[in-house]
């Protein structure tokens, strides 16, 4: 799911409402060197101090804004707006614990401060801890219902907690106040798949990507909502989407695999299986369905070495044992029989005779491999590979004596 939304920094002169707010650069430096200008005569007014921590963190500049913000509270304690900008800063400079006790301070200051309440709720959510962030969006919403952000980080607990139904009801509140905002429509999404309403989970994704046509993630969720539905074709598309906007992301060449796989077309999807791996070696799942792949194929020993490195032992006995039993298919023994029975009349066409010279390549070929089938399995099994063979031999009928 995509990260929490949190409100960006409230100060006493200005205030931003969404992170995504644009911040005018050349105005923030002229706000410093004004500020800066200020403080040579008025180094004790706090809300000097804070509003050139904002200006500052408008920039970038959190370590300065930080020092900022702890003149501002050496010089005022209770001034809430100050708590709240240094949590801010300490948030985006990856503070975590330091941030949640600067929101307790401004909300024991202002307890209906609902802006430290989402901030807090987003960081606790961040650090997992979802029932407390839970908690801080409730008492948000005790004070400001009408907030989009809210209703979303809300659904987002919600869902990460299993409340996927509740989740649900979050999120369209938030799509009531702000319908073209795409995480809540992905988010949505997420949380309709896992109830298993793939068709609604397609059209939220669909929703998602009017708005943000180059969300990557958006594109491998719609590919897998739509192989649950079984549209292969149209599941292909989008991971070849996702893929143009994210050629190295291992999940979306492994569900592309998958679909081909499913389409019949075994080349293709071992070649989107390779990528996978390229990326992520260790993706034991693709080993397994390239294994399959490559079973498919005829192509047994590649796939039972596929099936190693899967740790998929059950598949790497399946494989031996179908080797074992493999034999030409019903047609192909008749013709097989037919010719042999006219080699002994010495009645062979110079074509047949070819023919038959192929199918014993064969079935010497296949006899060799299931020779070393024969001998893996009885390693694997950790017998002599007599016990194997026995196992797979015609069972003698017998009657009981009367």
């Amino acid at each position: 799911m995509t990260k929490l939304l949190e409100s960006s920094l409230y100060y006493h002169t200005v205030r931003y409402d969404q992170d995504d707010a644009p911040i005018d650069t050349e105005q923030s430096e002229r706000i410093i060197l004004r500020l800066n200008k200020t403080l040579a005569t008025e180094q004790q007014d706090p809300e000097v101090w804070n509003n050139l921590g904002v200006a500052q963190g408008n920039l970038g500049r959190y370590e300065e804004a930080l020092t900022s913000f702890k003149h501002a509270l050496q010089l005022k304690p209770d001034y809430h707006e100050a708590w709240y900008n240094q949590g801010v800063t300490l948030g985006k400079l990856g503070y975590h614990e330091e941030t949640l006790s600067s929101y307790d301070h401004a909300l024991h200051l202002k307890p209906d401060y609902y802006e430290a309440w989402i901030n807090q709720g987003a960081v606790l959510g961040s650090l997992g801890r979802y029932e407390e962030a839970l908690l801080c969006f409730d008492h948000a919403l005790q004070f400001k219902l009408n907030l989009y952000e809210i209703w979303h980080n809300r659904g987002l607990v919600l869902g990460n907690l299993g409340r996927y139904e509740e989740a649900l009801t979050s999120y369209d509140y938030a799509l009531e106040l702000e319908p073209n905002l795409h995480e809540t429509w992905y988010n949505q999404g997420v949380v309709l798949g896992k109830l298993g309403y793939h068709e609604e989970a397609l059209s939220s994704y669909d929703h998602a990507l009017q708005l943000k046509p180059d969300s990557y993630e958006a594109w491998i969720n719609r590919g897998a909502e739509l192989m649950y539905l079984g549209r292969w074709e149209e599941a292909l598309s989008s991971f070849d989407h996702t893929l143009e906007l994210k050629p190295n992301l291992y999940q979306a060449w492994h569900n592309r695999g998958m679909v081909l796989g499913n389409l019949g077309h075994y080349e293709e999807a071992l070649v989107s299986f390779d990528r996978a791996l390229q990326f992520k070696p260790d993706y034991y799942q693709v080993w397994e369905r390239r294994g399959i792949v490559l079973r498919e194929l005829g192509r047994w020993e590649e796939a039972i070495s596929s099936f190693e490195k899967a740790n998929a032992q059950d598949a790497v006995e399946a494989t031996l044992i179908a080797i074992i039993q493999r034999r030409l298919p019903s047609e192909e023994q008749e013709k097989f029989s037919y010719l042999v029975d006219k080699i002994e009349t010495d009645d062979l066409t110079e074509v047949e005779h070819s023919e038959f010279m192929v199918y014993v390549e064969r079935v010497e070929r296949e006899d060799a491999e299931r020779a070393k089938a024969l001998v893996k399995l009885a390693q694997i099994r950790n017998v002599e590979p007599m016990t194997v063979l026995n196992e797979f031999l015609p069972k003698a009928n017998h009657t009981d004596a009367v």
